[in-house]
């Protein structure tokens, strides 16, 4: 689940219950944030779930990299090494 200070662009996400869903469909947005963990591919989740469009995707990991960013500069210099692996 993805955590923002505002909500969500109103056509890239939506609540479905206690879960972030892709607007118009029953997808859960950790999904594809598994998918990716996994090791799979932004195609192979599309094709998996096709009703989901490939800009509400794009959104979606733009939106995560930009909390992240937000974060890293928040942070102390040097705490975000000990989190993420940045070269």
């Amino acid at each position: 689940m993805i955590i923002t200070a505002t909500p969500p662009p109103d056509d890239t996400a939506q609540r479905l219950g206690d879960a972030i869903v892709f607007a118009d469909t029953r997808v859960p947005l950790h999904t594809l944030f598994d998918y990716l963990q996994d090791g799979r591919t932004v195609d192979a989740f599309l094709d998996d779930f096709p009703i989901v469009r490939r800009d509400q995707a794009i959104a979606a990991l733009q939106l995560a990299c930009d909390v992240l960013m937000n974060g890293a500069r928040s942070a102390r210099p040097g705490t975000i090494r000990s989190v993420l692996p940045i070269a």
